[in-house]
């Protein structure tokens, strides 16, 4: 397959549908040239044409060209503090199937041991598929390009090639990023974002997280860091203790264990008996109308939209995005985050909305990673 039947089937991807007439101006080639590679892919049953009628337009249905049903499958490994999963997906992010493994944290290189062993077992069920690459988001710094995590002070892992050590073993490509800029790229990917130039996502779960998009560009930086907001520290910090190693970061203080924690305490204040023990209880307490824990999501909601206000004072960013289970708390959250952002943001308020992505956020993310890379980058397809 030549360097422009990859582009034109990258874009057809990426877009859900192109044009003859949009593919010769993104590659720059002529429609001639176009013509004839769409002419080669149809015969392969790879792409196929349709008509599109335009709402606002009127004349004849307008011809664009989409990518069949691929029966090729992806798998995507995400990592949590104790757990991992490995998920079988599409080329849409579709889940499938799914296997959890948790495990006692004692030596670093013994987590890569279980993953092997899980992952073995986990290709062994879907031997039938034709697998064409894996996809691996975790809370790291990672260097994606390298395939190298940098660090993860949870694991204890430093420059780990864990990309080199699962293809040297199973024959299958591996793409691997940070989690959250992962994330981002699915929510590019699979929503309606693509029409956003600048984004700040901020992602809440065992900790709060985030990736920057700047021109189109998600940052990286020089020490594969950039965009992450987890280790800034507020004035008035309450001093915890953060996986960093240092102590006030706002990853320590509005983690989801953190507002379980301050929960208790407030309940602790009434006599009150805490009948929550994960932040989905929290959100049903909500919905019930529990004041004490309206107050606690609104007081957090707050304090992490003073912190992004400072932020965006910085780097004047128009559009962001919560993602996490924060999100089922409904307009409580996002009342208080707006507060919390003008009380320190010196221009007018930003857009900000809830993650589109839905349940099995990080999964789609793992998937995404290979999917961005099927046509493009790594040529993951083959004829």
């Amino acid at each position: 397959m030549s360097d422009n039947e990859y582009k034109v089937l990258d874009l057809i991807l990426k877009n859900s549908k192109m044009s003859q007439v949009e593919l010769s101006k993104n590659i720059g080639i002529s429609k001639a040239a176009i013509s004839k590679i769409v002419n080669k892919l149809k015969e392969q049953n790879i792409v196929s044409e349709i008509l599109v009628n335009e709402i606002k337009k009127k004349g004849r249905p307008k011809q664009y060209l989409v990518i069949n049903k691929l029966d090729k499958k992806i798998i995507g490994i995400n990592f949590g503090k104790d757990y991992f999963e490995i998920s079988l997906g599409n080329i849409k992010g579709e889940l499938l199937k799914t296997r959890l493994k948790k495990f006692f944290l004692k030596k670093s290189m013994s987590i890569v041991n279980i993953l092997l062993e899980e992952l073995t077992l986990f290709l062994e069920e879907v031997k039938d598929f034709e697998i064409i690459g894996v996809g691996i988001c975790i809370n790291a710094i990672v260097d994606s390009k390298k395939g190298i995590i940098i660090n993860h002070p949870y694991f204890r892992w430093e420059n780990l090639n864990l990309v080199e050590i699962i293809e040297s073993r199973y024959k299958i490509p591996v793409v691997i990023d940070n989690n959250v800029r992962s994330i981002l790229k699915a929510e590019i990917h699979f929503t309606q974002l693509k029409k956003y130039k600048d984004i700040l996502y901020i992602y809440i779960n065992d900790g709060i997280y985030s990736s920057i998009m700047i021109n189109n560009k998600i940052l990286v930086g020089k020490n594969m860091h950039s965009g992450q907001i987890a280790h800034y520290k507020p004035v008035n910090t309450d001093n915890k203790s953060c996986e960093c190693g240092k102590r006030g970061c706002i990853n320590s203080m509005y983690s989801e264990n953190s507002i379980l924690l301050k929960l208790e305490e407030e309940y602790d204040k009434y006599n009150k008996k805490l009948e929550i023990n994960n932040m989905y209880d929290l959100y049903e307490k909500i919905s019930k109308k529990s004041e004490i824990a309206k107050k606690i999501i609104s007081d957090i909601s707050i304090e992490v939209g003073q912190v992004v206000g400072n932020i965006l004072n910085i780097l004047d960013i128009e559009n962001i995005i919560i993602a996490g289970d924060i999100t089922y708390s409904g307009d409580i959250f996002l009342d208080g985050f707006n507060k919390g952002i003008k009380e320190n943001y010196i221009n007018d308020i930003a857009k900000i909305e809830y993650s589109k992505l839905g349940k099995n956020i990080e999964k789609k993310a793992a998937f995404n990673l290979v999917i961005e890379n099927v046509f493009d980058k790594l040529k993951l397809f083959k004829e």
